[in-house]
């Protein structure tokens, strides 16, 4: 799970049923994602993150 600021929620699930993202504001689902589309959304919030990390390390 990840906290992309107050009230706002990504949750993240690996099963043996699948892989869902589901977005979450202030406890409400606003998106929710499952196999490929839930991985493809997961590997752009980690390009974000990589991304925003490499920029502080050059700063």
């Amino acid at each position: 799970m990840v906290s992309l600021g107050e009230k706002h929620l990504i949750r993240f699930l690996v099963s043996d049923y699948g892989i869902t993202w589901m977005e979450l504001w202030d406890d409400r689902e606003l998106m929710k994602l499952e196999g490929a589309e839930a991985i493809s959304k997961l590997q752009e919030l980690a390009n974000i993150v990589k991304y925003s990390y490499t920029i502080q390390l050059t700063n």
